[in-house]
């Protein structure tokens, strides 16, 4: 319940952070996050605009670069997906979902990196952090197409 809560404010919140003009400006970094850290489940996704390039790092725990893909976008078709994950980490499924979900609302490249790491953390707490970042990934992309 706490990290539905949660969710809600912080997705309030990063929905304000969307300027006036409702468009992310080439500077601004736009931050969702989601669960507790003190269930091991607290996830957070920056979305950083680089031009007309979106990098959208996601990361929970002790960050670092556990898998990562890039695409490029050419008339709302994926013309090129690319993802490389490091040996014995599974970020893989989040940054496909999330690669899958954004890249034909992106115009034109898009970066996803993702490391997400808590010692000892239980099966229920890496499917809470599955769920909610499919709910992020979802929230991310209505707030693109409303861009």
């Amino acid at each position: 319940m706490y990290h539905k809560l949660l969710l809600k404010i912080n997705l309030e919140t990063a929905s304000k952070a969307i300027n006036q003009n409702n468009k992310l400006n080439k500077k601004q970094m736009t931050r969702y996050s989601t669960g507790k850290i003190s269930d091991k489940t607290f996830v957070e996704f920056n979305l950083i605009r680089q031009g007309r390039d979106l990098i959208v790092k996601i990361s929970g725990g002790d960050a670092h670069m556990g898998s990562l893909a890039f695409s490029t976008n050419r008339t709302n078709t994926v013309s090129s997906y690319e993802q490389f994950t490091y040996p014995t980490h599974r970020e893989d499924q989040i940054v496909k979902e999330c690669m899958e979900r954004l890249a034909g609302l992106v115009p034109n490249e898009l970066l996803v990196v993702c490391g997400i790491h808590y010692d000892d953390i239980s099966k229920e707490s890496i499917n809470t952090i599955n769920e909610n970042c499919s709910l992020l990934i979802e929230r991310i992309a209505d707030d693109l197409k409303n861009l």
